[in-house]
């Protein structure tokens, strides 16, 4: 009984045929597919990485936000007089000292509603700083950062007494972050520094009033 060939799938015959010819091509070809598979693979996990950032960044806090107290031994009109009078911040405030190259400005008035300073160094950047307005037991500032008017950020201090001579001194922070996503990653890097930053300035800010001596503040 006569039986007929097997059939061949044409297809197959040429890449049989491709391969056996033409190694090297068909080696190349090859990678060539390699290469876009993983190309198509990291474009995937490009796309996620970029939708976990951006959707990740709107859980985080659309502000910084830093509170930190401290008792000191002073009547409550000293303290006041301490921070609100711009020209002794050199004494206590924390940042000068990281920055040897810092350099301050002061404006007409530099104690009281109004006064302020602008600075600027290789370190710390340019910034200004502008007393709005001061109450018998708080006052309140006015921070720009690298000449940047349009994002204030805003600070308090308040004093609440609790002896005769004792107060409690609270130190704070508020900073708009917006939607920008970059902002809101890097306010976790800048919120711990600013903490730091404040417990150190409230620190030595007690240290100056509580070894100063008796009327040497007033």
């Amino acid at each position: 009984m006569y039986r007929s060939a097997p059939r061949v799938d044409q297809t197959e015959s040429f890449t049989a045929t491709f391969q056996w010819a033409f190694p090297l091509a068909w080696g190349q070809a090859a990678s060539h597919r390699d290469w876009m598979k993983m190309l198509r693979w990291f474009a995937l996990v490009l796309v996620i990485a970029l939708v976990v950032f951006l959707g990740g960044s709107f859980l985080l806090p659309d502000a910084i936000q830093v509170k930190r107290s401290i008792p000191i031994q002073a009547p409550a009109p000293v303290i006041l007089e301490a921070v609100t009078n711009l020209e002794t911040w050199q004494d206590w405030e924390p940042w000068g000292p990281t920055d040897e190259t810092m350099e301050v400005t002061f404006g007409a008035v530099r104690s009281g509603e109004g006064a302020s300073y602008s600075w600027e160094g290789s370190r710390i950047g340019k910034g200004s700083v502008e007393i709005l307005q001061v109450e018998p037991l708080a006052a309140h500032f006015r921070y720009t950062f690298n000449e940047n008017a349009r994002d204030p950020a805003f600070a308090s201090f308040q004093i609440d007494p609790i002896e005769a001579e004792l107060c409690a001194v609270t130190w704070t922070f508020r900073g708009e972050l917006g939607s920008n996503p970059i902002d809101r990653y890097l306010a976790l890097l800048v919120k711990p520094m600013i903490e730091t930053s404040y417990e150190e300035g409230l620190s030595k800010l007690k240290n100056l009033l509580e070894t100063a001596p008796a009327g040497a503040a007033e």
